[in-house]
């Protein structure tokens, strides 16, 4: 159901309700209500509006709602058997293992989502766009759950906890120059968010605070995808020799963090927070700018506040991979660097202990550069004729040192560099 009021340009009203019913979840739990309402008033359009020779457009709304998300496949909730045939002498036997564990109450995620916004426009709408901040807090989650490997798995989806969103928004348009033969104009975006996890199974500790989950990288107050690990705090030199074997490591190899200083590297005191995996902050922007008949179009996109792990020190190639690696700085004594272990295939250990290297994945790219010439309409009989080429993913500003920082998986394939020539034929 869908309500809208206005009253005389000035005042919105916009109310929805709807109820979903998904198969997928547990016979307990199919169905889910979700409201919403929203508020407008063009302050513009009033008479006493004292910015009238400045903002064409003045428009402030909020909004209170609920949306459902229904993540999980089709039958998930039902307990399952995987076949795992095994073969006898010469015979072929059936055999079956756990493959879900079914489960009635598991339902719809809810997200309880209050914006507050604004719409404007500048300079007889020169300069349009939209601000908003909002707050979002996230319940009974669709997680998947590490569980004991007893029961023949490893991990079920459950509602697990609360997260809270919060954020601001900004897009604009704006014409910029705009002459008989000369024009340019901007458009772009940007998107500032702060995720954290606001509660996870309610459990409590002695003091009463709620106990985190380290097993899957949830830690109350914290990002929900977090870099989690040993720290990497440079590489033990040949001056460090002896402190380096009481960890049983050497010159060359990694140094880690100790956290407490007790001379061993145990899971629980020593690895620590180094980031987030989802970024802070991100935006684009594309320029036109158009002279008689050419024109050019820059594209630019950019990410920070990011963390990924990398394989810049190779921690996880085995001995024949190491053999035959790309030229790298290693660590030599003639080289004592301490951004570089030695080429060994041990030196990324230290105190028994492996660890993932998390780095700061960032980047600016300008992500397409378009050039085009439409000729005079009626030439050759045509009625457009136009040539153009087009470069993307020609040029990216980051620290990081591996593949693509715009993947989610450093071995993915890397975006690749394209240079594109056509044209365009309107007969």
């Amino acid at each position: 159901l869908r309500l809208n009021y206005s009253y005389n340009s000035r005042y919105l009203l916009t109310g929805t309700i709807r109820r979903d019913g998904y198969s997928g979840f547990g016979q307990n739990n199919k169905w889910g209500v979700f409201p919403s309402f929203a508020l407008g008033y063009n302050l513009a359009n009033e008479e006493f509006f004292p910015w009238e020779n400045i903002f064409s457009k003045f428009k402030l709304r909020t909004s209170y709602g609920i949306n459902g998300n229904q993540g999980v496949n089709p039958y998930s909730t039902l307990t399952s058997l995987n076949s795992m045939d095994y073969v006898t002498g010469t015979s072929n036997l059936a055999g079956y293992v756990p493959g879900t564990l079914g489960q009635d109450n598991l339902g719809w995620e809810s997200s309880r989502t209050i914006n507050i916004g604004l719409d404007f426009g500048i300079l007889q709408n020169r300069i349009t766009g939209d601000i908003n901040f909002y707050k979002t807090k996230t319940t009974d989650l669709l997680l998947n759950r590490s569980i004991s490997l007893v029961h023949g798995i490893t991990s079920i989806t459950q509602n697990i906890g609360e997260t809270e969103n919060r954020g601001f928004e900004l897009g604009f348009n704006s014409r910029n120059i705009s002459s008989n033969k000369f024009h340019w104009s901007t458009s772009g975006n940007l998107a500032f968010v702060k995720n954290r996890i606001a509660s996870l199974y309610g459990i409590l500790d002695d003091e009463q605070k709620e106990v985190d989950d380290v097993s899957n990288h949830w830690f109350i107050g914290q990002p929900i995808r977090v870099a989690y690990g040993y720290k990497r705090i440079g590489t033990w030199q040949q001056s460090e020799a002896d402190e380096a074997a009481k960890y049983g490591s050497q010159p060359g190899w990694v140094k880690l963090l100790d956290v407490n200083g007790d001379g061993k590297m145990t899971p629980a005191a020593d690895q620590l927070i180094q980031g987030q995996q989802d970024p802070k902050f991100i935006w684009g922007m594309t320029n036109s700018l158009s002279y008689k008949n050419f024109k050019l179009d820059v594209f630019v996109h950019g990410v920070h506040g990011v963390t990924k792990s990398s394989r810049r020190l190779d921690e996880d190639n085995t001995s024949e991979t190491r053999l035959s690696t790309t030229l790298k700085p290693w660590w030599t004594s003639d080289n004592p660097t301490n951004d570089w272990n030695a080429n060994h295939l041990q030196a990324n250990e230290m105190g028994g202990v492996r660890y993932t290297l998390w780095e700061d994945a960032g980047f600016v790219r300008i992500k397409d550069i378009s050039l085009s010439y439409d000729f005079p309409q009626g030439l050759f009989n045509l009625n457009r004729l136009r040539l153009y080429v087009t470069g993307r993913n020609f040029f990216t500003f980051t620290d990081w040192y591996t593949l693509d920082p715009e993947l989610d998986s450093e071995v993915s394939f890397p975006l690749q560099k394209e240079l594109v020539f056509g044209v365009t034929l309107n007969f």
